[in-house]
């Protein structure tokens, strides 16, 4: 057993016997089939039963158990599975417990989580490349061995895992654009690409570079805010500020009457321009619609990219605008409270609900890969503090995603 972390350690099913069960200030996670998650979940046959809604990840306390096999195909190795296994590792590290990572050799499924999360959430691994990353791995746990399904699956996502999530590593000197407004958006997009490099895409096995950024999406809100802005506020500038989740666009100024808010949220805001002149210009110069504020495209290339839904709020004297970078975005968001209520199945669920505005429980059900009535308690709970809305009943059941 070797500490790879502050509190993080990896190792054996021997390690987890002799030395940390029943041993309190410990989380554990069993990333090994055999024996625990069988034992947990009681069956017999060859697995636990397809339709069980702890068929890949079930969660007791301090203890995480994975169906998790050591395969020599990539294919078997599940996304899911191992996203469970670094939020319960995060999460037990923040609440202050020694956290082991075993399988049943300590060679290939437990380092490889390990592995997955000095990448994701420490600053101690390379990212000039794998072989580097792997390098000083093994020179911190020498035993790591991976078996094919391990090694393809961090050879096919490592680098969206070492995609930058500490404000320490998004952190670089501000910048003041004070040029004419019609040459600004380019000017912030040339900025950022300059500043943040791509990254491989999620959603597909082969490596797709993809930005950084949801570049489009972030263009469209500097130019809204640019036009749409209250000049007359003194001393409020359109600001941009970006994290390792989210990119937020402040602009001064309330929406301009009878806009609101809530129907910006709606993304079916009417056209109404607070500086027709300005939208004009920006119009003849093909640097904006003038059909209206183009909120509703927001939510299209949000939808397009598999992001959470961008969210409004006026903060006085600004609107904020945020765009989220990924899934885990809306989830860090949440009051730690609710947050610290939520299973590790909900936040995952949580994370899908909020790339959608309206859900029926049948669609959640499948998103997510849990059963119906697992679905429905999920959906219950999360209408309980106040993060859904229920409309309807019966068949006509409908979920509205809160923001």
């Amino acid at each position: 057993m070797i500490e790879i972390h502050p509190n993080l350690y990896v190792g054996h099913q021997g390690d987890y016997e002799h030395q940390v069960k029943g041993q309190e200030g410990w989380a554990v996670v069993h990333a090994c089939k055999e024996p625990y998650h069988r034992q947990l979940l009681g069956y017999a046959g060859r697995g636990a039963p397809k339709e069980h809604p702890e068929y890949f990840v079930a969660e007791r306390g301090d203890r995480l158990y994975l169906n998790l096999v050591d395969a020599p195909d990539p294919a078997f190795i599940r996304r899911e599975i191992i996203d469970n296994g670094l939020a319960f590792i995060h999460e037990k590290l923040a609440e202050g417990l020694k956290v082991l990572v075993h399988c049943n050799q300590g060679e290939s499924r437990g380092p490889g989580i390990g592995f997955l999360y000095l990448l994701r959430e420490a600053d101690v691994l390379p990212q000039t490349s794998l072989d580097d990353a792997l390098a000083k791995f093994r020179q911190i746990y020498p035993a790591f061995s991976p078996s094919g399904g391990i090694s393809g699956f961090i050879a096919a996502h490592w680098e969206e895992y070492g995609l930058p999530r500490h404000p320490s590593a998004m952190r670089f000197s501000p910048r003041d654009f004070d040029q004419p407004l019609v040459l600004i958006p380019d000017l912030v997009e040339e900025w950022l690409r300059n500043k943040l490099p791509s990254v491989i895409s999620r959603d597909q096995m082969r490596r797709v570079d993809v930005p950084a950024l949801p570049f489009k999406m972030v263009r469209e809100a500097v130019v809204n805010a640019l036009i749409h802005r209250d000049y007359d506020i003194e001393g409020a500038k359109c600001q941009l500020i970006v994290d390792e989740h989210t990119v937020v666009v402040m602009s001064p100024g309330p929406p301009p009457p009878p806009i609101t808010v809530e129907k910006l949220q709606s993304f079916n805001a009417p056209m109404l321009s607070r500086n027709p002149g300005l939208h004009y210009v920006f119009a003849k110069m093909e640097l904006a619609e003038e059909r209206g504020l183009g909120i509703k495209s927001l939510k299209t290339q949000a939808e397009q990219a598999g992001l959470p839904l961008p969210k409004y709020a006026f903060n006085d004297p600004y609107l904020v605008l945020t765009l989220y970078r990924n899934s885990t975005g809306p989830v860090r968001a949440i009051w730690e409270e609710t947050l610290q209520s939520l299973s590790t199945a909900e936040k995952t669920g949580w994370e899908w609900l909020t790339t959608r505005d309206v859900v029926t429980s049948a669609e959640y059900a499948k998103a997510v890969s849990i059963p119906g009535r697992t679905a429905l308690n999920h959906l219950k709970h999360l209408t309980e503090l106040g993060l859904l809305r229920r409309t309807g009943g019966g068949p006509s059941t409908r979920y509205k995603v809160l923001r």
